[in-house]
């Protein structure tokens, strides 16, 4: 998903998002006073918000792993004409 050139700084990012969330995990267990449903909600609701975004992620089955910026931007803009090139069907 990210080119060789970016690709250490985006791992490094997600595994410190991954730190934040495990640090914020015990406040949102301390939402149960507030209601026993709150803690659960939030620690469901968030998971499947994420898993609903990562559908709109590039598909990359069959391509080779991008090595610049410009590979990167590339693939964006053909996935971008493509969508667009996709004639409408009235029904």
């Amino acid at each position: 998903m990210f080119p060789t050139v970016v690709r250490n700084a985006a791992i490094g990012i997600s595994s410190m998002m991954a730190r934040v969330g495990s640090m914020i995990a015990p406040f949102v267990a301390g939402l149960r006073p507030h209601g026993q449903w709150c803690a659960p909600v939030a620690f469901g609701v968030f998971p499947i918000i994420g898993a609903i975004l990562c559908f709109m992620l590039p598909e990359t089955k069959d391509c080779e792993l991008l090595m610049t910026i410009e590979e990167g931007e590339a693939l964006g803009r053909n996935q971008e004409n493509q969508q667009q090139n996709i004639p409408s069907q009235n029904v």
